[in-house]
């Protein structure tokens, strides 16, 4: 099954902020495109923007080719870290010969003592040669290599987006929060107040 003939040119991998903003510079400029979402959620938060069809629900490898069918041009605005999407957008536009544009964030410069590190495997070996309590805000698919840490339980607290079976893999329900996104800093203060964790 191939996506209509009618699709847009336009497809947008949506799950970050740029992602959302756009799509909402498309429908503004009167350019059609179709826009995905991991989940539900993320649908919902794409909202109705004239010109812009949404699908909401994860995509495999072979539902992805599928769906870029007909597309032109690609643009993978996936988080920073969703490196399964990414590879998988890719492979899925080189297959049916559109252009694939990665959208990525702004660098911005770190504030004095951030410790940055290259990947979640490498943020889990930093927490597990580095004492104290730290604030987990990835997604609940990317816990699983904190679990490695010793007493990964009792040290890490972990916020994710409130979906079904999202709060497992060990941690704790008193040392996890389900909370929709974009997280305001207020959010984050709050988490900090709680749990008191030493780093984020």
């Amino acid at each position: 099954m191939t996506a209509p003939a009618s699709a847009p040119a336009l497809r947008i991998f949506a799950g970050t902020t740029e992602g959302r903003l756009l799509c909402e510079w498309a429908s503004g400029a009167g350019i059609p495109a179709r826009a995905y979402a991991a989940t539900e959620y993320g649908g919902e938060l794409l909202g109705e923007l004239p010109g812009i069809e949404v699908h909401a629900g994860r995509l495999d490898e072979a539902d992805m080719e599928r769906e870029l069918s007909g597309a032109r041009i690609v643009v993978d605005a996936t988080h920073p870290f969703a490196t399964l999407a990414s590879g998988n957008i890719r492979a899925a536009s080189l297959a049916v010969g559109a252009r694939c544009l990665r959208l990525t964030r702004p660098v911005e410069a770190l504030p004095k003592g951030v410790v940055s590190v290259a990947s979640i495997a490498c943020a889990a070996r930093f927490l597990s040669e580095n004492p104290g309590r730290a604030l987990l805000t990835t997604g609940s698919k990317e816990l699983a290599p904190y679990t490695r840490v010793a007493d990964f339980a009792e040290r890490f607290f972990v916020r994710v987006l409130p979906l079904p079976g999202a709060i497992t893999k060990g941690f704790r329900r008193r040392t996890s929060s389900a909370c929709r996104g974009p997280s305001p800093a207020s959010s984050t203060r709050r988490c900090f107040g709680r749990w008191a964790p030493s780093g984020l």
